[in-house]
């Protein structure tokens, strides 16, 4: 959790109700409370692993010294080995799998001569291996800048969406990748693509979905058809927020989330933005087979 000072603390509570709690150092912390968030996953081993206030900067990343105990963390931000994939990092987060396989997902900028423009910016999901203490990120590298953007040549990583933007004078993609894991261990995927040209800020045309059955070697659709290659594109993905969309629906605003019925048929939701931006209203779709709407929450409107 985050403290007024933007401080970090991980908390531990004993079976008698004693919590202890441990500060992570603000020295290494991002200040910036509109991207202070942390996030805590655990690892197999039972080693806790902490990230926070990242936006577009390096990896503020800890490990705990010791299985189970938050006693002390060692930060490995600037450990090449130890640290997650790339640079560049927003919005991260863990989750473990039904077998306590430890992912993260976060969206990464590939090319950082690019100020703010659009088509730079990717949803990546990295998997940790106990034994050999490393991250591996999933996905493909079937991916290229392009308009303004191609003339560079940025050193390809594995990414797992990739809206295949052509650039604009907009820049911001949340992408914000997430991921819910039913009882087969299914990872059911969802991320917030702006793959169509906007300058509305925080806002969004595709709403990804994508499910592994592996850890996350090889994705699929709802349909059960392979994406291949990888990353998840607007060319090869589901969107489950297609058009047309409701009057006055202007765009998808910043964030999808996926999750799954009792069925486990995937559910993802996600909130329109009007063309005046005055409001937003809530939505969802869920999946048999191919896309069929299930219902909107057409009544729910959020005020901003």
């Amino acid at each position: 959790m985050a403290g007024p000072g933007q401080e970090y603390y991980d908390c531990k509570k004993k079976v008698q109700g004693v919590i202890t709690t441990t500060t992570i150092p603000k020295s290494v912390a991002k200040d910036d409370m509109y991207h202070s968030s942390a996030s805590m996953g655990i690892d197999q081993d039972g080693y806790i692993h902490v990230t926070s206030g990242m936006h577009h900067s390096g990896w503020n990343y800890w490990v705990s010294d010791k299985p189970e105990d938050i006693s002390s963390f060692t930060f490995l931000g600037d450990d090449i080995d130890r640290k997650p994939p790339w640079k560049l990092v927003s919005y991260a987060t863990f989750i473990n799998d039904r077998n306590g396989k430890l992912f993260l997902c976060y969206r990464i900028k590939v090319e950082n001569k690019i100020a703010w423009k659009g088509g730079v910016l990717a949803g990546c999901v990295a998997r940790y291996d106990t034994k050999s203490k490393r991250w591996t990120m999933l996905g493909g590298t079937n991916w290229a800048l392009k308009g303004v953007n191609a003339h560079l040549n940025p050193m390809k990583t594995k990414v797992l969406v990739w809206t295949d933007k052509d650039a604009g004078s907009d820049a911001y993609e949340g992408y914000k990748p997430n991921i819910a894991v039913d009882k087969n261990n299914r990872l059911h995927l969802t991320a917030l693509g702006q793959a169509e040209y906007d300058i509305s800020y925080g806002t969004g045309s595709h709403a990804f979905y994508a499910y592994s059955d592996d850890s996350g070697d090889t994705w699929y659709k709802a349909d059960s058809t392979r994406i291949d290659p990888l990353p998840v594109t607007r060319h090869n993905g589901d969107n489950a927020a297609p058009t047309p969309w409701p009057e006055g629906v202007r765009r998808l605003w910043n964030q999808s989330i996926v999750g799954f019925g009792s069925d486990l048929k995937p559910i993802v939701s996600y909130a329109f933005i009007s063309r005046d931006n005055n409001n937003k209203q809530l939505s969802r779709k869920m999946w048999s087979g191919g896309m069929v709407i299930r219902g909107a929450l057409s009544q729910i409107h959020l005020i901003f």
